[in-house]
């Protein structure tokens, strides 16, 4: 997991080891990208996965995010993105979508 230099309290890091942790499960491969977010003491979390749809992706994870978020009162944010790989297919198939007649 790349991490810019961060502070994190040890309920930070295991909210954040919690989550990657249902991610990784489900999608191995996956690669975290973990930044200061922009609320004071708030983290922001990127998931890059092999994934066509990162909705999916979030599915697995949403509801401990919410509890992690509301209940506990831990300013964690994690988004999914498509690797690069991933996107290029996503546009190709969008490109050619638009190019079928009517």
């Amino acid at each position: 997991m790349k991490t810019s230099h961060l502070e994190l309290t040890p309920e930070m890091q295991n909210a954040i080891d919690e989550v990657t942790a249902i991610i990784s499960a489900s999608y191995p491969t996956t690669t975290f990208v973990t930044e200061p977010g922009v609320e004071p003491d708030s983290v922001f979390v990127q998931a890059f996965v092999d994934a066509i749809e990162p909705d999916d992706v979030m599915d697995l994870y949403i509801s401990r995010l919410v509890t992690i978020q509301v209940e506990e009162g831990i300013p964690l944010y994690v988004f999914a993105r498509r690797t690069p790989e991933r996107l290029l297919e996503y546009r190709q198939s969008l490109s050619q979508n638009r190019k079928r007649p009517a």
